[in-house]
C-alpha cells in the first residue's frame, strides 16, 4: 500500500533539514532575512542589525508546531 504524503509534510521536512542552511546562505549572499519571532515580524540584515517590522496581534490560524533554527 502506498503512503500518501501531503505537501505540508514535505515543506515541514524541508524546513527541518535545510532551514538554518537557507537562513545562513541568504545572509551570506548579502540579502536580509525576514521571519516571525513570537508575535514580532523581524528582519535581520547581513551586518547583524535586527529590525522589528511589526507585530501580529491576532491570527485566525493556530500554530500546530514551533520550529527553531539551531546553529
Amino acid at each position: 500500500m502506498k503512503k500518501i504524503v501531503s505537501d505540508e509534510t514535505h515543506i515541514l521536512d524541508g524546513l527541518k533539514m535545510n532551514g538554518r542552511k537557507a537562513y545562513d546562505q541568504t545572509l551570506k549572499a548579502g540579502v536580509a532575512v525576514t521571519f516571525l519571532s513570537g508575535k514580532s515580524i523581524c528582519r535581520v540584515y547581513p551586518d547583524g542589525n535586527k529590525e522589528v517590522l511589526g507585530a501580529v496581534e491576532r491570527s485566525k490560524c493556530k500554530v500546530a508546531r514551533i520550529y527553531t533554527l539551531k546553529k
